[in-house]
């Protein structure tokens, strides 16, 4: 059935700790209101959103993200909890998400969204290097991630999502690979990937402009996630999410440097089909004449590359004319080349 979220924002609510990356009020558009305020936004979105007569032909989530929506008060969490099952009784929603910080899971906290419809819990895991962590400021440690995800999965209840992040300060390839196969080992279910964003009024734009930190272009940024990517794809654990988008509050005037793109999904994804195009015609004798190269269904332009980038690259590699065309017989990122 095709998956649709009900975003609703909690920000910077339940988050005491300031990383040196985040500005939640570019991110997430938060403006300091207090719990009052956040439960009749929610109110308004939902009520606005679920207008008509319920729609069974989806997997409706309501989603609390932004803030570490486990460290809120209690008492706010909880009644956005009733407010969400009030629709999920209805019809109108199947189940809640939500997105907090790995040092915000405990037996207790498991205990009180327990009645609740709760099915996927997001984890801002964003390394695995307590060193990369502790030269974010993150306020945790790579400990506190695989306790938090162990109390989840032994639940038996809840789908994981690992959350991380790459260009990180002090983050190299090495702990990067390390981090994306780390979230496979504690048994995340799928996984989104963040390139690094510098963003104005930030400790971390502050660290760039003095020297102490070097941000990635979006062209490392493509690279970086493709190859933490590639850990996922050989683990089966599906990647979700790779950078950030317009919807999540970012203006023209809040980026200062990083890696950010609006299509950087779908680059990340055309570099991995171009990896393996190449990787396959390394196997066998080029023909003469055209190569046409199949590719999975809907997947295309994302083989040939924005602006054709991996078919000029093609061609001026081999020296060949490079036809595409879909295959109902492939599927991710499988190719043949003919």
């Amino acid at each position: 059935m095709p998956h649709r979220n009900i975003p609703i924002f909690v920000p910077h609510a339940g988050c005491p700790n300031k990383c040196v990356f985040c500005d939640q009020r570019a991110i997430a558009g938060a403006d300091g209101s207090g719990g009052r305020e956040i439960l009749e936004r929610a109110r308004k979105t939902l009520s606005d959103t679920f207008d008509g007569e319920p729609n069974d032909n989806s997997e409706t989530q309501i989603a609390f993200f932004s803030g570490s929506f486990t460290g809120i008060d209690t008492k706010l969490m909880l009644e956005l909890l009733e407010l969400a099952e009030s629709y999920i009784s209805r019809g109108y929603a199947s189940s809640v998400r939500f997105s907090t910080r790995p040092d915000y899971i405990s037996p207790e906290i498991l205990r009180l969204i327990e009645p609740y419809s709760v099915k996927t819990i997001e984890l801002g895991i964003q390394s695995l290097s307590d060193e990369v962590l502790a030269a974010s400021k993150r306020g945790c440690t790579a400990l506190d991630s695989y306790r938090a995800a162990e109390l989840i999965k032994s639940r038996g209840k809840y789908e994981l999502i690992g959350q991380m992040m790459t260009g990180l300060p002090r983050s190299t390839r090495e702990s990067e690979l390390m981090t994306a196969k780390g979230l496979c080992d504690m048994g995340c279910d799928g996984a989104r990937i963040y390139p690094t964003v510098v963003l104005k009024n930030t400790e971390l734009c502050d660290m760039m402009e003095s020297g102490n930190y070097r941000a990635r272009g979006v062209s490392e940024a493509i690279e970086d996630a493709a190859a933490v990517y590639r850990v996922f794809l050989r683990r089966g654990v599906k990647v979700i999410r790779i950078g950030l988008c317009a919807n999540d509050g970012l203006n023209d005037g809040s980026v200062a440097a990083g890696g950010y793109h609006a299509a950087l999904g779908e680059l990340v994804e055309s570099r991995i089909f171009a990896e393996n195009i190449v990787a396959e015609l390394e196997k066998t004798a080029l023909p003469q004449g055209d190569i046409t190269v199949w590719v999975p269904e809907k997947c295309l332009s994302k083989a040939i590359g924005q602006h054709a980038e991996n078919r000029n690259m093609l061609a001026k590699r081999y020296g060949r004319r490079f036809l595409f065309a879909e295959s109902a017989n492939l599927s991710g990122h499988e190719i043949k080349v003919t």
